[in-house]
């Protein structure tokens, strides 16, 4: 149990307390701004490693997480995974472990879900996502480092901005 917990304070998901155990941990505001900066540091960058590296697998991993997205009922748990699914996909292309622990810590449930609870029922922010996910992915696979990594910080940096509008 222990164990448990401590990996869950390790992913922000419950804060312990001194002498008194723990508790679910917030999310404020500028968790989640933090959170985008720091994506917006090293998945732009990862893009165009992964460009380099056009790995099949990996481009396979993005395409189905880019399907899933497209395949959206209205289920925001499984919007907001094909979304993350997709963006570790694109991390893990770029061949470094220490970017995609990074990132899966970034991309804490806690996190990505309110964010895409914020914007239920909206088909269209989530076709865009999709769309924006292609625009990537071709880049990548066309070995195009400076398009992959200049589309993923505009993709990001406009879902912050969507995010910034919501709070």
């Amino acid at each position: 149990m222990r164990e448990a917990i401590g990996r869950l304070a390790a992913d922000g998901l419950v804060e312990l307390l001194p002498n008194r155990g723990a508790r679910v941990a917030d999310i404020s505001a500028d968790d989640m701004r933090a959170a985008y900066e720091a994506r917006l540091v090293i998945e732009p960058a990862a893009a165009a490693l992964a460009a380099r590296r056009r790995d099949a697998g990996a481009l396979a991993a993005m395409r189905g997480a880019i399907a899933a997205h497209r395949a959206w009922t209205g289920d925001v748990r499984a919007a907001f995974n094909a979304n993350r699914d997709f963006h570790v996909a694109l991390v893990a292309a770029a061949g470094n472990e220490f970017l995609v622990k990074f990132v899966e810590h970034l991309w804490a449930r806690r996190i990505g879900l309110r964010i895409y609870e914020a914007q239920r029922g909206s088909a269209a922010l989530i076709a865009t996502d999709a769309d924006q996910h292609e625009a990537i992915a071709a880049a990548v696979e066309a070995g195009d480092a400076r398009a992959a990594e200049r589309l993923t910080r505009e993709h990001i940096g406009g879902a912050m901005g969507t995010l910034l509008e919501h709070l």
